[in-house]
This record gives C-alpha cells, structure tokens and sequence, in this order.
C-alpha cells in the first residue's frame, strides 16, 4: 500500500527500529516512520548519521522527533546545528545520550490526532532548510585500517584461517584491498566513497573530539 503524507499521526503504527540498527537508504524507506523518513534521509545523502526517531500515533499528545549523532559531523555543519538549536531551542536540543554522546535532537509537538505525517514532514524539512547544512564526508562511515581491525577483533577472530578479505567477512565486515582497510558493510564502503567525492569544500574537517561508533 502507497503511504501518503496526508495520513493522520493516529493511522502510523510504531515500527521498533532495533537499538543500534545500521541504516541505508533503502532501509529508511522500511523501517523510519513517515513524518521523519524524509529528513533523515536528507542528511545521511549529506553524510550525516542519524540516531533514534520516532513519529507515529503512540507520539500522540507528547513529541515526535529525531536525533543526530553530533561526532558524525563536519566542524562547519556541528556550528550551523549548534546556532539552530540557540534560535529554536526547545525544539531543536543539544544534550548527552546515556552512551556519553553528545546529540542534537529535533522534536515537534503532536497535540492531538488530527496532526497528519505532511504537517510534521515539511516542519522537520524547513529547520533542515534554515540549519543550511553542507555536503560532508561520512566521518562515520570512515574504515578501519585492517591491522587495528584485527588488533580489537582478537578473540572473535582467534583460530580463524583465510586471506582478509574472508577474515572481514567473518566479522560481519567489508575488506577494501585499495586501502588495506575495513568497512562496516560493503554498502557502507560505497557509501563512504560517494559522500567523500560529493563532498563541498570547507567540510573536510571532523568536529573536534569526535570518534567513529563501532
């Protein structure tokens, strides 16, 4: 069935995104709710990674919203959030996860069930539209070099034969022969790719302090 922006907030059922879930583009069209599905996928094709959302009727009366993981950021594209959320703030917050991770997180009232996925969408779109965020590197997404792979990997992988590209996979992971390095998926390593040649200038620098999630 054809989803449309019209639907009232009381017809989206929660979809429970699994905790720590890596995402795609074609994933968010499965598993992100509607009203956020749009934004999050704005800014992971601008390489920026994406936390929790939530945005269906169970938000009814409370908040819908999404986070934003600040270490994924380019310095330029951490100041543009970080004054957006001084010119909103409630709506958009910047806080610490119960990880130690600093997040910045957009979330709109829904007041009641009339409030329909289209009205929330093009809210989350407009702040979007105001931060005037960058194309950037995915940070996140960055390989590991295969030597340190192995190193945090050692009990997993202990007793465990073949080239690297077999020992990656057993992992779970992407090897890169070019690069001796290894992604989290091969989707990821495209993805990687892509965002570093799409890339504005000024957005080659990772926020100070940050550090890839693993």
């Amino acid at each position: 069935m054809t989803e449309s922006l019209d639907t009232p907030l009381s017809q989206i059922a929660p979809i429970g995104l699994p905790r720590g879930e890596s995402l795609t583009l074609a994933k968010m069209e499965r598993l992100l709710e509607l009203p956020v599905r749009g934004a999050c996928q704005r800014l992971w094709e601008m390489g920026i990674r994406t936390l929790e959302s939530t945005a269906n009727r169970e938000n009814i009366g409370h908040e819908a919203g999404f986070s934003i993981d600040m270490a994924s950021l380019a310095a330029v594209n951490d100041l543009k959030l970080r004054q957006l959320a001084r010119r909103h703030d409630p709506l958009v917050h910047i806080s610490v996860s119960g990880d130690g991770d600093e997040i910045v997180s957009l979330r709109l009232p829904v007041p009641g069930s009339e409030v329909t996925a289209r009205h929330l969408h093009d809210r989350f779109m407009a702040l979007l539209d105001e931060a005037a965020l960058l194309r950037q590197p995915a940070f996140w997404a960055a390989p590991e070099p295969f030597t340190s792979f192995c190193e945090t990997r050692q009990r997993l992988l202990s007793g465990t034969q073949g080239d690297k590209t077999h020992l990656a996979a057993y992992a779970g992971h992407h090897y890169d022969e070019g690069t001796d390095s290894v992604f989290q998926s091969e989707v990821l390593a495209q993805y990687y790719r892509a965002c570093a040649t799409q890339a504005e200038p000024g957005t080659g620098t990772q926020v100070t302090g940050s550090a890839r999630k693993r």
